[in-house]
């Protein structure tokens, strides 16, 4: 990951880098497409933009406690915490994903909604979803670790 799009990450939510919070980790970790620890690692080791110190107290912090605090009960599989940044992108998800952060509107067919804003991936498909901070996300759900040709991975059976 390159320093730009890490700090681009931190710094459009408004976080500072040098100074996180948890949620800030994996909301930046899951906008770059990367594992919570792997951010941290990055920061800490290529980037130096965390201290050692706020390495150990980020890396204390479990990406599960991250997804219970986000998700509640509704936790199944990952847990994606979408904000207006991800407007018109792509979200690459599998059945039983949970999706915090479309705007509340019941169900699709390709996601059931669990409480307010929190979604989960309940059917293969894609489709465009509004998000609850405005602007849309491009939404594709495969079967739980899919096997085969990528063009079918959206595809029902």
């Amino acid at each position: 990951m390159p320093h730009r799009a890490v700090q681009l990450a931190f710094r459009l939510r408004g976080y500072d880098p040098s100074a996180p919070e948890p949620l800030h980790v994996y909301r930046a970790a899951c906008w770059l497409g990367v594992g919570y620890i792997t951010l941290l690692n990055q920061m800490l080791y290529s980037l130096h933009v965390l201290e050692p110190s706020d390495y150990e107290r980020l890396s204390r912090t479990t990406p599960k406690s991250i997804k219970t605090e986000l998700a509640g009960s509704a936790l199944k599989g990952d847990v994606w915490p979408l904000d207006e940044f991800w407007g018109k992108r792509r979200l690459h998800t599998q059945i039983g994903d949970c999706i915090v952060g479309l705007k509340s509107q019941g169900s699709t067919p390709i996601v059931t909604e669990l409480d307010q804003g929190i979604y989960v991936a309940s059917n293969v498909g894609q489709s465009v979803l509004p998000l609850a901070a405005g602007g849309n996300v491009a939404l594709c759900v495969s079967k739980p670790a899919y096997v085969g040709f990528y063009e079918y991975r959206y595809l029902a059976e």
